[in-house]
């Protein structure tokens, strides 16, 4: 059974709970990088609403540049300023201090590659919350996958299981922010919105 997920940066709810939903699957690395996605940004919740967060790239072969080839762009202070965004937006949440010292490693990574830094961030959520996911990874581009969530708009309103939230939003939750959103206010108890 082949099913194939692009990688993201701090993937939101439904990603991760897709994740686990399929268990065994493949991260596209082949494919053209698609701007303005999961791949490279992601959504928290501050005290003025959603705040996107997006991680600058370089591609070396314009639009034609594999995804494993897409460079992270140090022109700008980026990192400070995800880092700054995410402190004011949870710092005041329940499990931010559990967790902040290796969410900020993350940022600050050395990583030049976003493939690399994505699989890390990945990487640390399974961790982080005992996610029954396993993975690997694309050596070449195919088009022909039983399922395939390459074009999968992760992004799309979903409501889900209220939350207690630093800033909550009007009438409910949301699967659009990132899973920072529900890791800071829910800490191990995040899996049981995962995992259902």
């Amino acid at each position: 059974m082949q099913i194939v997920f692009p990688t993201s940066y701090f993937g939101n709810l439904e990603y991760f709970r897709l994740l686990c939903k399929e268990n065994n699957s493949l991260f596209e690395t082949k494919e053209h990088f698609i701007k303005q996605t999961i791949r490279s940004r992601c959504k928290i919740l501050g005290a003025n609403g959603e705040l996107t967060l997006s991680v600058p790239v370089i591609k070396p072969f314009g639009s034609k540049t594999p995804l494993d080839q897409v460079l992270i762009s140090d022109e700008t202070s980026w990192k400070k300023e995800h880092w700054r965004s995410i402190h004011s937006a949870y710092a005041a949440s329940p499990y931010f201090e559990h967790y902040e010292m290796e969410v900020k490693s993350l940022i600050f990574s050395d990583f030049s590659n976003l493939i690399d830094l994505n699989s890390a961030i990945i990487t640390s959520v399974i961790k982080w919350l005992s996610l029954p996911v396993q993975f690997a990874f694309t050596t070449t581009f195919e088009t022909d996958y039983e399922t395939d969530y390459r074009q999968y708009d992760f992004e799309k309103y979903e409501k889900v299981q209220p939350y207690i939230q630093v800033f909550p939003l009007v009438n409910s939750c949301h699967s659009s922010l990132s899973i920072l959103d529900l890791l800071f206010c829910e800490g191990p108890l995040a899996r049981n919105w995962i995992i259902s």
